[in-house]
């Protein structure tokens, strides 16, 4: 599928379409398949609530893995103030990131 730009994606957006989402969550075993918004960055974990990051299942935005799915969610969301403090760490201990 063709990459989109801000507007096409928008539009996308508003559509609010439910597509089929892959969740593996790390920290309570959640492993079931959901639906999520098409367009949406994370999904909420439904076994412990812990945010996670949305990743394309087929690396293309649009399109479907072998299994269906449009995303898959096992990473959590990392926020802003934790990715300053992961890199004030590594400044101050001489460790990679």
């Amino acid at each position: 599928m063709a990459k989109f730009n801000a507007e096409e994606f928008e539009k996308i957006k508003a559509k609010r379409l439910f597509v089929p989402i892959k969740i593996e969550c790390e920290y309570c075993g959640y492993n079931r398949k959901d639906k999520t918004l098409l367009g949406s960055m994370s999904t909420k974990c439904p076994g412990c609530n812990t945010p996670l990051f949305n990743k394309y299942a087929a690396k293309v935005f649009g399109d479907v893995d072998k299994d269906g799915f449009y995303y898959v969610a096992r990473e959590r969301v990392i926020n802003k103030r934790e990715r300053e403090d992961a890199k004030v760490f590594a400044e101050m201990f001489g460790v990679e990131e």
